[in-house]
């Protein structure tokens, strides 16, 4: 057994922990006996948010050149860019004329490992090499199986909530409950905290949360847990929703710039740098910390929602921005309006700043989430809503900084883009995290216009492959931990256009059947032609596949199908199934309807259950000569 150097006992080799004694005793021996140069940093060891503080000790005579002082920064004999593609690190000297000082955003998703820096004059080298090391916060926790995961986001009291089971029984919220079983579902994420206000005096510096989701949350989630169901209870953090004239007056807000209007506008995003709002979210979260049957905490809006320009002057500060000339004299309306124009505008000469602007913010943004998990002492796994496009960055969040902050789920919302923007995303997603140790669930949003009202394919056919293709794409990296699925009010009362609750949701039990290729019992698939014509009956197929090396025994089948589809069947009971068996059930449909509103595709959807396990497989089939209505999204 080994002692590293915090105490801990590790068995065998563990070469982080003599990189560790090894830039200690160098940097010790340089220290002694290289008195008068001297390169070091502020810390041995940096995590992805953190910048590195370079500090250079010279001779006098150096400081004549003071603007020709660099340090490089090399990995396995590679020089390391920064975060605006620069190769070398500007050193400034300080205003005792002692020592030259430089830093150096650690940058987005750098190799984990150990890097070595030089000072520079010039080409030639100044005194002895520094080092350092980049690491990762491993992530928790350690799941068993993957999470399928059904969210709830509404403001609605639950004792007013009426909702139709898949039995066609209507009950009240518990609902929910069956149908998250029935898609094959483990888990609910509740929006637990929103600030929102929709008449005068709601809400109060006392209580700046919506009163009804508070009120729900125990028995939510005491219900939850009686029916085996894990909950997750969730912040919206840096936004304030309802009427902008009604926002409470005791927080900051957020300033954004129009570039169309050309002015600067306040937002309804309040500002992180508002110490109260902080402070209100971690008295949420700590009531969340110590709820009995909570199993997860969230954080959304966790991100300059109104695009930040208030931190223009720490900004400028703290990543050494050049700015315009006679900068002292401009207001903060002057300077929040100069840096919203470059951040707005996508010109080349902009990329370097707005580098900086979307690392710093991350930046900013994964100090709060690691102060909130150290104010409150978290005992539960956290997870954070992320955007997905430009993995986050335009809108200051990043994956690999927010997982180094604290967060043990990144839950990434792979919606708001066309089917093109999708695909492109997605692959920046596999690129961006493969060799990274990331716990990642994608998430896609019961949503039409958010599918672009598509109809060939149809909303819930797009959906369902957008979740099926992030299962797909993700997997290979190591980094999948599940699926969410937005959100169950959307389900039942959004926009859902001419498909049913029934069609969205099973949409989203594929997704969840996706997860679990590879290790099932039992392979389902279902069989039906590509296209045929309306009142004619069309002939289809279920396959069940036993996969084990076992009998199995009571299985129920049962078939689902769009609006004005029947089918021969709706259950069926299976009373066994050989081992390696491929056991095959027949059916026939017919599409009675005439309505073009689907446009010709239907959906036809078998579900299998044996004991605890689900198993779904869909297929669409186009009626060819139903009469197209091309303005049904405008109905």
């Amino acid at each position: 057994m080994k002692i590293n150097l915090f105490g801990e006992y590790k068995s065998g080799n563990n070469i982080f922990y003599y990189l560790l004694i090894a830039i200690v005793v160098l940097s010790i021996v340089q220290i002694i006996f290289f008195p008068g140069t001297n390169l070091s940093t502020d810390r041995l060891s940096y995590l992805h948010y953190n910048i590195v503080k370079f500090k250079l000790r010279l001779p006098k005579k150096y400081q004549e050149d003071a603007d020709k002082i660099k340090v490089k920064i090399f990995k396995d004999g590679r020089t390391i860019k920064g975060i605006t593609g620069e190769s070398a690190v500007k050193m400034n000297l300080t205003d005792n004329g002692k020592f030259f000082e430089g830093d150096f955003p650690v940058p987005f998703s750098a190799e984990d490992g150990h890097y070595i820096a030089k000072a520079y004059k010039d080409a030639r080298q100044l005194g002895w090499d520094s080092s350092f090391l980049i690491s990762s916060r491993r992530p928790q926790p350690n799941l068993k199986g993957p999470l399928k995961v059904l969210t709830m986001e509404s403001t609605k009291r639950l004792d007013k909530l009426r909702i139709k089971t898949p039995s066609g029984e209507t009950k009240g919220y518990e609902g929910i409950f069956n149908w998250l079983d029935y898609i094959g579902g483990n888990t609910l994420w509740y929006m637990g905290g929103q600030t929102a206000s929709y008449r005068k005096d709601y809400l109060s510096k006392d209580m700046p949360w919506v009163r009804s989701n508070l009120e729900s949350i125990k028995e939510f989630s005491k219900r939850a847990s009686a029916r085996k169901i894990k909950f997750g209870a969730w912040v919206s953090c840096f936004m304030a929703f309802g009427k902008s004239s009604l926002k409470p007056d005791w927080y900051s807000y957020s300033y954004q710039y129009d570039r169309h209007k050309e002015k600067l506008i306040q937002t309804d995003g309040i500002s992180i740098t508002d110490p109260r709002r902080i402070n209100d979210i971690i008295k949420l979260v700590k009531r969340f910390n110590e709820e009995e049957n909570i199993d997860y905490i969230g954080l959304d809006y966790i991100r300059p929602a109104g695009g930040g320009l208030e931190l223009v002057e720490d900004f400028i500060k703290a990543m050494n921005v050049d700015v315009p000339e006679g900068w002292e004299n401009y207001v903060r309306e002057e300077k929040m309006t100069w840096l919203g124009k470059i951040v707005t505008r996508p010109k080349n000469r902009d990329i370097p700043i707005i580098n900086k602007w979307n690392w710093w913010r991350a930046h900013r943004i994964s100090k709060i989430i690691s102060y909130i998990r150290d104010e409150v002492k978290l005992k539960k796994p956290l997870w954070v809503f992320i955007l997905s496009w430009e993995l986050g960055h335009q809108h200051g969040q990043d994956p690999v900084m927010f997982q180094d902050a604290g967060a043990d789920l990144i839950a990434v919302m792979m919606y708001q883009a066309d089917a093109v923007q999708f695909n492109y995303t997605i692959n920046e997603w596999k690129k961006y995290t493969r060799g990274r140790n990331l716990n990642i669930v994608p998430g896609n949003q019961f949503d039409w216009p958010l599918h672009q009202y598509s109809v060939l394919p149809s909303g819930p056919e797009e959906f369902q492959r957008r979740l099926v293709k992030s299962v797909d794409y993700l997997n290979p990296t190591g980094n999948l931990k599940g699926l969410f699925i937005h959100d169950f009010s959307r389900a039942i009362r959004g926009r859902k256009g001419p498909y049913s609750t029934q069609e969205w949701l099973m949409a989203a039990a594929e997704g969840f059947n996706r997860l679990d290729a590879g290790t099932k019992d039992i392979t389902l698939s279902l069989l039906l032609p590509s296209a045929a014509n309306s009142k004619k009956e069309v002939s289809g197929t279920v396959k069940i596949k036993n996969q084990t090396d076992k009998k199995l025994m009571n299985l129920k089948l049962s078939l689902h199908a769009s609006k004005d589809m029947g089918l021969s069947f709706g259950e069926k009971a299976i009373e066994s199934i050989e081992s390696r068996e491929e056991y095959k059930v027949d059916f026939k449909s017919r599409v009675e309807g005439s309505s073009g509103k689907h446009l010709g595709r239907y959906m036809v959807t078998a579900r299998l259950v044996h004991g605890d396990k689900k198993y779904i497989s869909s297929e669409y089939l186009w009626i060819k000569d139903i009469s197209l209505d091309r303005y049904i999204k405008f109905r």
